[in-house]
């Protein structure tokens, strides 16, 4: 399906439940996709430009390819499901994916791949709660994952894990209003232009507080930024370690121990690694962290990857 010119949606939807696989749409200036509609699965979906824009529950959409392509929550949503997707920006000053809506609760996103978005990777504005992220891959984009507001929303008991998020030209994660009672595990966030994870705001809901980092490999210790702190009686505890496991940082002098970042926000199981430890550590790892992250992003690597890459050869041309 291809615009021919008008300016309108290549499929507006509102009917409740639907299928739809095995197409290719592409740059509708409204929207690729528009659907209102609950239980709607797409699969196999190759895209150029456009949007993809949804404003239903039940939403599964999987095994797709999208270039210069944006998905955006724009309502109240419940139960989301999207993995198994590559997103290549090729410059685009969209956001891949963009929480616009109200609230996200009960929502999974898993083995997704973000690149070469020069604005944000994942932009969010939206209550995203009780929602789980594995295994996302965010490189060569402006921002990684960008939590921004005005108003008070709240990112609330979601559990992020086997994040990839390096090589960004400005943030790795940067959140500017109320995050607790989150995890962020098992992850790789380093190496990002300006910083790795940056706390930069708050509401007059709350702050960021009571979440949980361990486990993960991040960058320069300096690049962790804790300036929301600075409210006058902000309680802004938040925890580097679960038991004994804390996480990996790089500075100048190599320490094993407690390392706070600011009162009530430390790490008491830290381990820093000097220039040196760090360069050794990455040669050893970078190719795992490669591999590791390709093959999990399509369960079904072979095949489907074969179908996907000669699919979209087909699109392109």
């Amino acid at each position: 399906i291809n615009n021919t010119g008008s300016a309108n949606y290549g499929l507006s939807i509102s009917a409740d439940t639907m299928i739809i696989e095995n197409c290719s749409i592409n740059y509708f200036d409204l929207g690729n996709v528009y659907a209102i509609s609950d239980n709607l699965e797409l699969f196999s979906v190759g895209s150029l430009g456009g949007s993809f824009q949804f404003g239903g529950d039940n939403i599964l959409f999987r095994e797709s390819y999208l270039v210069n392509s944006t998905i955006r929550l724009g309502a109240n949503h419940d139960n989301i499901s999207i993995n198994n997707l590559i997103l290549n920006g090729n410059g685009s000053t969209l956001s891949a994916i963009d929480f616009s809506g109200p609230t996200i609760t009960n929502s999974h996103f898993e083995n997704i791949s973000i690149q070469n978005y020069s604005n944000f990777a994942i932009y969010s504005t939206s209550a995203v709660s009780f929602s789980y992220f594995k295994n996302i891959n965010l490189q060569f984009n402006g921002d990684g994952i960008t939590l921004n507001s005005v108003s008070s929303p709240q990112w609330r008991h979601n559990i992020l894990d086997n994040l990839t998020v390096i090589n960004n030209n400005a943030f790795g994660l940067r959140i500017n209003f109320d995050f607790r009672n989150n995890t962020i595990r098992n992850s790789n966030i380093y190496n990002n232009s300006v910083y790795d994870m940056a706390f930069q705001g708050w509401t007059s809901a709350g702050y960021p507080r009571y979440n949980y980092f361990y486990n993960n490999t991040f960058g320069d210790i300096s690049n962790i930024s804790f300036s929301a702190i600075s409210e006058p009686g902000a309680d802004l505890e938040n925890y580097f370690n679960l038991s004994t496991s804390g996480n990996i940082y790089l500075n100048t002098t190599s320490f094993l121990g407690t390392y706070c970042f600011y009162t009530n926000v430390c790490d008491s199981y830290a381990t820093i690694l000097n220039e040196s430890q760090w360069n050794d550590l990455f040669t050893q790892s970078v190719s795992s962290v490669v591999s590791s992250s390709t093959a999990s992003l399509f369960p079904l690597n072979s095949l489907f990857s074969i179908i996907l890459t000669l699919a979209f050869l087909f699109f392109w041309s």
